[in-house]
């Protein structure tokens, strides 16, 4: 070996036996230490931490960070760090020849005689350096750690980290957060917390969690924080965004009831922090800002039916909107004033609406601006007051067709004075000295009048020129005139306003006569109880303009009547054509009911929709005059008036026939009813049983063919059920007689639906066909399953059999009533067939009385269960004693 490498190999060496002696040292010094890291990791990963009660946890959290500091600095004073030297002496050591030290020796005085010994030696030192291992340090080991815990300590860990892989960290980053205000009661600490969103939103409460702490909520909800158990906490709060909080910090209050409570305003993106030893509850909330709605023209507006303006809408807001306008702005080629502008209501279906889209059909007949060119443009506003505007449409604003040139003259003076909005040329005050002598207001100032005005008052003087030939009902006359004393005594431009009124009544008086008066109330009282329907107004309100509605109708009915006897009878009194069919006394009064119910339920767009028709149905009267042929004030004529002749007997037996049927299906709907309240009435879990043991009709109820199916509600278990089969301990128990009663009474109706079936059977002249006899015979059988089933005390079963039979009845009956059509009609032949209309515009028909097809009248089943779920939510209102459960019910009932 070169000499010159001894060396480096020998420093290399010693540095290794150095490096030993470090981890001796290391573990000398930092044994105690490491012992309580280990115990503390050991502990985390097994899980042994976590089960300790959160009061020991944070003991042993506190106690073990001042143990192991005060062990680690013990050890950093405790180690010294070997150097070179000591690695050196240590690897000497293990040679008998300390051939380190030796290698660097130097003889005192070398000569001939001692070199060769000197070099051998050398030699020899560095084999020994060459071929020497550095001291594994065993002793110094056995006596520092004579356990090996050096070893067995790092293999456990690593033992137990792989046996809990899967919650070692979840399980040291939960150690590492203990809860220190454990020790001082923090963690018996619960705090609720909810955002009550602002009233526009119509939103219910956002009740928060631990883990949703990104939360979005409307820009000025409100956040309530209730902290209970433990001492006061500490209310916390840092903007989100550039915008500051506004605004004092709140604090928490203690309640009556010993909790904490504070309320925050979120008007602002903001971070919400409880604090008690520690953070106990925490949320980021993200303060969305409204924005306007949006409103468009989903069709241009036209001209629609009365002259109205007619056209499509639609509107979205995120929380509904509130009010929606039509703003009407001339243009420049109407030649009127364009920096002013007007609005006019629609419609909306709904108080509150998010997503609606709908018709709209405005009179803006009496408009000032009615036949001018005009800009058109929608303003939707949300409860917030915010806006947003459709794109503006253009076009010539309607004006109301009139026939009569009295009544075209008035309409034109009316709109001249309308428009007008310059003031006299000497105002009142300055008319004193002028005026001597006169009283004040009863002057003639029309010189000093608008050109507007002035030009009225002569379109009125050339209209009312010689009466007595131009018109025909003086009431429009003297209309007219007094228009023209109210002009030339107006003192300025605002006394001429009355004119408006005053001039439109005439106009209509000379198109139309009285009629027009009794229309107007009759559609101001539509308006307004459509209004009330649409805002939610209060009972009391709603019964009240109904009633109004129905004396309008009334009074319109009386003013048609009245003007159809006054023009005389086109057909010399001789009554209604043949076969027309007229508007029964009952039908109107019947269709008012079936409004007023629909009111009193809450079902506010139904009630709408037949509002809207039995306006309809009025507007489109067809009054005959008062000859010998009228039966009533609709003029009804009776079919044997119009057909001396007695109807065929097979005819008049189908009638009775479909009578009978009529009566059998009237009594079968009250026993649903009766057994729909039971229903209700009944245990809950009872009627679930009853779901679960009844039967469907396509599966092993009654089949499409009209037979029972094998797997019917008899020869499933025995006992009528399709469940456990225990009747006596369940369901029989839970309904005592009632159902027994009922039973009974299906029991009648089945036997004379038998009877009546049994009737047809020898009947051949009743016109039914196999499908209609089908119907019967399914009929039938459900009506017998339903009879078991209230037997067995299934009444939700038995419901569903008892909707089946009366589907089928009234299936039946539809086939019997066309039946009876079709004689009729080859009865009566072309008399029928005319095109005829009855009295409201309706097909005319073959006599028989309008079924009201068309028009969806809830039954009464619906309209009581509609009154029940009212009557539920104002207990439920009147029982709550949280005011966020009453303001969330009231808005709830408000609505409907």
């Amino acid at each position: 070996m070169a000499e010159n490498l001894i060396p480096t190999i020998l420093r290399r060496k010693i540095e290794r036996t150095r490096v030993r002696l470090v981890r001796v040292r290391l573990f000398e010094a930092f044994a105690l230490p490491g012992a309580l890291l280990f115990a503390a990791l050991a502990l985390v990963f097994t899980g042994a931490f976590e089960r300790f009660a959160p009061p020991a946890q944070a003991l042993l959290y506190l106690a073990f960070f001042p143990f192991f500091i005060i062990a680690l600095v013990r050890g950093f004073r405790k180690y010294k760090t070997p150097d070179l030297a000591e690695g050196s002496a240590r690897l000497d050591a293990s040679h008998p020849d300390s051939p380190a030290e030796a290698y660097y020796d130097q003889p005192a005085r070398i000569t001939a005689e001692s070199r060769p010994y000197w070099v051998k030696h050398k030699a020899r030192l560095a084999r020994i350096i060459a071929e020497m291992e550095p001291p594994a340090l065993s002793e110094e080991w056995r006596k520092t750690d004579p356990l090996y815990l050096r070893v067995i300590t790092p293999l456990a860990l690593i033992v137990i980290i792989a046996a809990n892989s899967n919650t070692a960290m979840g399980r040291l980053s939960s150690a590492m957060g203990t809860d220190i205000g454990a020790l001082f009661g923090a963690d018996s600490m619960t705090v609720t917390a909810w955002v009550t969103p602002p009233d526009y939103t119509s939103a219910a409460p956002i009740f928060l969690n631990s883990a949703d702490r990104d939360v979005e909520v409307p820009e000025g909800s409100r956040l309530t924080l209730r902290a209970q158990g433990g001492g006061r906490p500490s209310l916390q709060r840092s903007p989100l965004g550039e915008a500051p909080l506004a605004g004092e910090r709140p604090s928490l209050e203690r309640a009556s009831d010993g909790t904490w409570e504070t309320q925050v305003e979120l008007n602002t993106s903001q971070s919400v922090r409880l604090d008690y030893w520690g953070e106990r509850a925490g949320w980021n909330f993200s303060a969305t800002p409204d924005q306007p709605p949006t409103v468009r023209f989903a069709s241009d507006p036209t001209i629609g039916n009365n002259d109205e303006l007619s056209f499509l809408w639609g509107a979205e807001d995120e929380y509904g909107v509130v009010e929606l306008q039509l703003i009407i702005t001339p243009t420049e080629a109407s030649g009127l004033d364009t920096s002013e502008s007007e609005t006019a209501p629609v419609e909306i279906p709904s108080s509150n609406f998010r997503v609606g889209n709908d018709q709209a059909d405005i009179d803006l007949t009496r408009h000032k601006w009615a036949g001018a060119e005009v800009e058109l443009t929608l303003a939707a506003t949300d409860a917030i007051g915010q806006t947003g505007y459709s794109e503006p449409v253009i076009m010539e604003l309607p004006e109301k067709l009139f026939l009569e040139p009295l009544a075209r003259a008035s309409q034109e003076i009316r709109l001249v004075v309308l428009r007008e909005d310059e003031q006299y040329t000497t105002p009142i005050e300055n008319m004193l000295p002028v005026l001597e002598g006169e009283d004040l207001g009863l002057g003639d100032r029309l010189e000093y009048a608008p050109d507007g005005l002035q030009h009225a008052a002569l379109m009125l003087d050339a209209v009312t020129y010689r009466p007595e030939s131009y018109f025909s009902d003086l009431t429009v006359y003297f209309a007219l005139r007094r228009a023209h004393q109210l002009l030339r005594y107006a003192n300025e431009t605002s006394d001429a306003e009355p004119l408006d009124d005053l001039l439109w009544a005439a106009a209509l008086r000379a198109e139309y006569g009285t009629v027009a008066d009794a229309e107007r109330r009759l559609n101001a009282a539509r308006a307004a109880l459509e209004r009330a329907l649409r805002d939610g107004a209060s009972e009391d309100e709603i019964r009240r303009l109904m009633e109004a509605f129905r004396q309008a109708a009334e009074d319109y009915i009386a003013a048609r009547m009245a003007e159809a006897i006054m023009n005389g009878n086109p057909d010399g009194g001789q009554g209604a054509p043949p076969g027309q069919e007229m508007l029964g006394g009952n039908d109107l009064a019947d269709m008012l009911d079936a409004l007023q119910d629909l009111t009193e339920t809450g079902a506010t767009d139904a009630a709408r929709q037949l509002l809207s028709d039995v306006t309809n149905l009025l507007n489109n009267l067809n009054f005959q005059g008062g000859g010998s042929g009228s039966g009533d004030m609709f003029g009804e004529g009776s079919e044997g008036e119009a057909n001396d002749d007695p109807p065929p007997e097979n005819e008049q037996r189908l009638e009775r026939t479909l009578e009978r049927l009529a009566e059998i299906l009237e009594e079968q709907r009250r026993l649903n009813d009766e057994t729909l309240q039971e229903q209700f009435g009944s245990d809950p879990q009872n009627g679930q049983s009853g779901n679960q043991q009844g039967n469907t009709d396509g599966q092993s109820g009654i089949g499409e063919d009209g037979e029972t199916s094998s797997g019917s509600a008899e020869t499933q278990d025995g006992t009528g059920q399709g469940g456990d089969g225990d009747t006596e301990s369940g369901g029989g128990q839970q309904f005592g007689s009632t159902e027994g009663d009922l039973s009974d009474r299906q029991e009648d109706i089945a036997s004379q639906l038998r009877a009546f079936r049994d009737m047809e059977d020898t009947n051949d002249s009743l016109g039914t066909t196999d499908d209609g006899d089908n119907n019967l015979d399914i009929a039938r059988q459900a009506l017998e399953l339903a009879e078991d089933a209230l037997r067995d005390g299934d009444l939700r079963g038995a419901q569903r059999y008892q909707d089946r039979a009366i589907r089928e009845m009234r299936d039946a009956a539809g086939q019997l009533s066309e039946s009876l059509d079709d004689m009729r009609r080859e009865r009566l032949g072309d008399q029928g067939q005319g095109g005829e209309r009855d009295p409201l515009g309706r097909a005319g028909s073959t006599g028989q009385q309008n079924n009201g097809f068309g028009i969806d009248i809830p039954d009464e089943v619906e309209r009581q269960r509609a009154r029940d779920i009212l009557d539920e939510l104002r207990e439920r209102l009147n029982r709550s004693t949280d005011p966020e459960e009453r303001e969330y019910l009231e808005r709830l009932l408000d609505r409907f």
